[in-house]
């Protein structure tokens, strides 16, 4: 990830999928209560996933929902590999793809980092 500097990012994308896998409730308020902080600052916040249901996330002023695979979304929407994206996916073959689109990206599993990004 060169050059990368959080203020030159405007869109966060969450491929939900490999994200919520194992969430509880409890987790799925904790998330929401943190794309709510998001929500208040300058990013675009897009959630990917077959599952979601749009209606679900409409009190959310810049955030918009994409229902559709995460390789398909990066694959038939170009703007998603811009400089100012910024992903998050546990997919270790998402993150190579990712990786080599020059897009910025971060997991917690443990090939996060082999796959060139931040891992938390």
């Amino acid at each position: 990830m060169q050059n990368f500097h959080p203020n030159y990012i405007r869109l966060l994308v969450f491929d939900l999928e490999s994200l919520t896998v194992n969430f509880d409730q409890d987790a799925w308020d904790n998330f929401r209560q943190f794309l709510r902080v998001i929500d208040d600052r300058d990013f675009e916040t897009l959630l990917i996933s077959e599952s979601v249901e749009a209606s679900e996330w409409d009190s959310y002023a810049k955030l918009s929902v994409l229902q559709s695979t995460t390789e398909n979304a990066l694959q038939n929407n170009p703007s998603l590999s811009a400089a100012d994206v910024f992903w998050f996916s546990e997919q270790p073959e998402m993150q190579k793809k990712i990786s080599q689109l020059t897009t910025n990206f971060a997991g917690s599993n443990g090939r996060t980092m082999q796959n060139g990004g931040l891992q938390y």
